[in-house]
C-alpha cells in the first residue's frame, strides 16, 4: 500500500471515529453491532473468457473492509464503510507496448513460449454498503447472511512479465478501468464466511477494435472471509 493510500485510509478512520464520538448519544445505540472488521482473500478470474484465455491458481484479491453499523430491524442492519483491494491476475495474457503508437497492446502467450511469471495487478480504494441479516446460536456464535454493492476507484496498476531473457513491467495502464462496481455476498458462521463477488464494470476499457473482445470481460471472486 502506498504512503498516499495509509494517509488516507487513516484519515478516514479518524473521520469516523470524530462522527461517532461527537453523535454517541443518538448514535451509539445502533454502531454496536458486531462485524466491523474483514480481511477477504479469494480466487478471482475474468470471465467470460476468451479463447486460449487461461488463469493459474495464483490469481487472488485480498480484500480490507472497515464497516459502520446501524441496526433497521430486529436482526436486520445496514452496513457501511470503505475497503482497500488490491487483485492479483497470474495468467496468459501479456501486455507489451505498441512501438508506432506507444500504446499497450494485448496478447495471448502461446502455448510454446515458456515463461516464469506474468501478472497483472490492480489496486481500488472502494466504498462498500451492505443489508445484514445476522442472528445467534445458543452458544452464542454468529450466524450471517449479508448481501452488498460496492463501487471502487482504481488507485494503482502494473503488469510484469519475466522470462530467462526479459523482466519488464508496466505501471499505470491506462486501458484498464478506472472505476470497479459491483455486487457481493458473505454467509458464514463464527468468525468464517464464505465470499462472493461479481463485477458488473468490465475490467478493461479504451481498447482498439482489434482488441474489442476484451471491452465486456467482467470478474468473478469467490473465497473466504475472517472478521467480526
Amino acid at each position: 500500500m502506498s504512503g498516499q493510500t495509509l494517509r488516507f485510509c487513516i484519515l478516514c478512520l479518524i473521520f469516523m471515529s470524530s462522527l461517532s464520538q461527537s453523535n454517541a448519544q443518538t448514535v451509539e445505540p445502533y454502531m454496536k453491532g458486531k462485524d466491523r472488521v474483514f480481511y477477504t482473500y479469494s480466487y478471482a478470474f475474468i470471465q467470460p473468457g476468451i479463447e486460449s484465455y487461461e488463469s493459474t491458481w495464483r490469481s487472488n484479491e485480498n480484500l480490507i473492509q472497515l464497516y459502520l453499523e446501524t441496526k433497521i430491524a430486529r436482526k436486520f442492519f445496514v452496513g457501511y464503510g470503505f475497503g482497500y483491494n488490491s487483485t492479483n491476475y497470474h495468467h496468459n495474457l501479456r501486455i507489451s507496448t505498441q512501438p508506432t503508437t506507444g500504446g499497450n497492446t494485448f496478447h495471448i502467450i502461446p502455448d510454446s513460449v515458456s515463461y516464469n511469471s506474468n501478472k497483472l495487478n490492480v489496486k481500488y480504494l472502494e466504498i462498500p454498503i451492505e443489508l445484514r441479516f445476522r442472528t445467534q446460536t445458543h452458544s452464542g456464535k454468529t450466524i450471517r447472511c449479508y448481501i452488498g454493492a460496492k463501487v471502487g476507484y482504481r488507485i494503482n496498476s502494473y503488469a510484469r512479465y519475466r522470462d530467462e531473457k526479459l523482466n519488464v513491467a508496466y505501471y499505470n495502464i491506462d486501458e484498464l478501468n478506472q472505476w470497479n462496481y459491483g455486487l457481493y455476498t458473505r454467509m458464514g458462521y463464527g468468525l468464517i464466511s464464505l465470499y462472493a463477488s461479481y463485477s458488473l464494470s468490465p475490467l478493461f476499457t479504451n481498447l482498439s477494435e482489434v482488441q474489442s473482445d476484451w471491452a465486456n470481460q467482467n470478474v468473478i471472486s469467490f473465497g473466504l472471509s475472517i472478521g467480526g
